[in-house]
């Protein structure tokens, strides 16, 4: 069962309302007529009508493991934990931080999202990003203390409804997996700078660039969730804009860096425009100013449409789900090129993920 998206959108402005007000943050998690638990029961009982259960716990388990609701173990896993969160806050066995308030709404908002398949609004995101962004002020500082040569790299990841399940706890466990491969290098830790955006109705940046060691938790805190339609032209040139505006930054700091890496990935075809996209990364690939790998996921991932990006790298079909390996072959890659000089050519990894 879905839920209607006008109901969602309903939910949506509660959960604003609820973190405008005055009361206070325990008030606001479990009081007892506008609190987000109140929003949350609100939710599992109409997911829920048709359950034979009768208890709470119950209920939502039976919610969550319903075929009908692709939710993938990562938001199974959240929203279960957001049970349990808001019984520890309700019986005062702990005591709840504006951290733990944001953790809750993003956790909520991102259920409603997929059991109703719409977009968590942009001022519910700005909520849960807040702390999100007072560990990434130190973007600029971190150019003047790390001189190190940059390789600037971009995830531009689908996170469509098609998405859902097994491909998005794929794709989760595989960027997770970037993350320590790069870390296990000396070299590479210092050099590797990080962003992802993601798209389905509209693009998001969910990491903006840092060193890859700020940014492991920020991750773990935010991982991936399928909803929504495929805006990838949105997205491509979103990750463009991202890239023109870190060269600046090292340009002006006076940072080396590699050519930008664009790592494009779909199960799918775009839902909109991606001509101008298309024409931007083509530009720069011919004046040598990016590499891009784009990468179907499964037999439904158009490579034609994926091809426009690339003029001169055929994009390539991963084997069934090897997401895993795909990352690990693209830790490795980056790895070859931090220990390179700019501007050389750098070979890179054999490749046994893709279909060839």
């Amino acid at each position: 069962m879905k839920l209607d998206s006008i109901y969602a959108r309903r939910k949506y402005n509660e959960i604003i309302s609820i973190c405008s007000n005055t009361a206070d943050i325990l008030e606001k998690l479990v009081g007892k007529n506008n609190s987000l638990s109140f929003i949350f029961h609100d939710v599992i009982k109409q997911l829920s009508i048709n359950s034979p259960e009768r208890s709470w716990k119950e209920k939502v388990h039976y919610v969550l493991n319903n075929p009908d609701n692709v939710l993938g173990s990562d938001l199974i896993r959240d929203t279960d934990n957001l049970r349990k969160d808001f019984s520890s806050y309700f019986g005062k066995f702990q005591v709840p931080s504006e951290k733990d308030l944001y953790r809750c709404v993003k956790r909520l908002a991102s259920f409603i999202a997929v059991v109703s398949d719409t977009e968590v609004p942009e001022e519910i995101r700005k909520i849960y990003d807040q702390p999100i962004k007072s560990n990434m002020t130190l973007q600029i500082d971190d150019l003047i203390e790390n001189p190190t040569t940059r390789v600037p790299v971009v995830l531009c990841l689908d996170t469509s409804a098609s998405m859902s399940g097994e491909k998005i706890d794929e794709l989760n466990m595989g960027v997770s997996q970037f993350f320590q491969a790069v870390l296990n290098d000396e070299i590479a830790k210092y050099a590797v700078e990080l962003c992802i955006v993601t798209f389905s109705s509209k693009a998001t940046k969910i990491l903006d660039f840092a060193n890859i060691e700020r940014q492991v938790s920020t991750f773990d805190n935010n991982k991936l969730v399928a909803h929504g339609n495929t805006a990838m032209g949105e997205a491509v040139n979103m990750s463009l804009d991202l890239l023109d505006s870190r060269k600046k930054e090292y340009q002006d700091k006076g940072v080396d860096y590699w050519q930008p890496w664009l790592v494009l990935m779909t199960d799918g075809q775009p839902t909109d425009d991606i001509s101008s996209a298309a024409q931007r990364t083509s530009v720069l690939v011919d004046s040598k100013k990016l590499t891009i790998f784009p990468i179907g996921i499964g037999s439904g991932a158009n490579m034609q449409r994926l091809k426009q990006f690339s003029p001169k790298r055929e994009p390539l079909r991963l084997k069934g789900l090897m997401l895993a390996e795909f990352f690990d072959w693209l830790g490795k890659s980056v790895k070859c090129t931090s220990v390179s000089a700019p501007g050389t050519s750098v070979k890179l990894p054999p490749i046994g993920w893709a279909e060839l």
